[in-house]
């Protein structure tokens, strides 16, 4: 059989390139990494955080009952050095962020938005519970399939309420307008 040497040598090159892709570029996640394209969707929720570095490379896989998401510190006035963070987050152990009411919010006396949000009735009881489970670590309020912010539980919290401080104007109207979207009337 006559062997083309260019052809020969073009295959060689690719198998070589591919060979490097997949031996030395790391694809552990993505398949669920927003950055991937592939957005892993979630409803509004509180969910409990399992893991979350820096480095992409710290966090575990994702199983089918988590989920790995980008916290890009969009919602809120980070330094231009803050570092995008990974978390990996339990889809099983979540409140859903079913209100009560249509969220309010306000402008703090250092000029910061604030939102403020209820519960319904049959959500404050899974919050309660799920906030006393968790003392201690840390949980991550998903909106739009996007982290909003994340923030250490540091004690049961009976009363169905949260507060998301510090966002910007602009991020707390979007925010706003995604939780007024996904509100329904009893």
């Amino acid at each position: 059989m006559f062997l083309n040497i260019s052809s020969y040598n073009t295959k060689c090159y690719v198998i070589f390139i591919l060979f490097f892709i997949i031996f030395f570029f790391p694809v552990k996640h993505s398949i669920y990494c927003q950055e991937s394209g592939n957005q892993v969707q979630l409803a509004n929720g509180i969910y409990l955080v399992l893991d979350e570095s820096e480095n992409l490379q710290k966090i575990p896989n994702a199983n089918d009952e988590q989920a790995l998401l980008v916290d890009k510190h969009e919602f809120f006035e980070a330094s231009a050095n803050t570092p995008i963070c990974y978390l990996l987050v339990s889809k099983r152990s979540y409140v859903p962020l079913i209100l009560e009411s249509l969220p309010t919010k306000e402008k703090a006396e250092n000029g910061k938005h604030i939102l403020f949000l209820k519960l319904d009735e049959k959500h404050v009881s899974l919050f309660k519970e799920f906030t006393g489970k968790h003392i201690g670590s840390k949980a991550a309020v998903i909106i739009g399939s996007k982290v909003v912010t994340v923030h250490k539980i540091r004690s049961e919290i009976s009363d169905g309420r949260v507060q998301i401080s510090f966002c910007s104007a602009n991020a707390c109207e979007v925010l706003y307008i995604k939780l007024t979207e996904s509100f329904h009337l009893k």
